[in-house]
């Protein structure tokens, strides 16, 4: 996966939740979290950090894809 987006696709797909079930869990509105997978645009580190800790994912993966 290439793009910070298709991971938190990634992850939300894992959690078996829609977009806007994630997207209220995080803490955002359902269209921020579309543009996000889409790429348009980027989340704030807040939202990675609330990703990571509430799906239990490597922050710095959901950043860059390493682990």
């Amino acid at each position: 996966m290439d793009s910070i987006g298709m991971r938190i696709h990634s992850v939300r797909k894992n959690a078996g939740q829609t977009q806007a079930e994630f997207s209220k869990n995080i803490r955002i509105s359902q269209p921020h979290l579309s543009g996000i997978e889409k790429g348009h645009c980027q989340p704030s580190g807040a939202v990675i950090l609330l990703i990571s800790i509430l799906f239990d994912v490597n922050e710095n993966w959901l950043i860059n894809g390493s682990k």
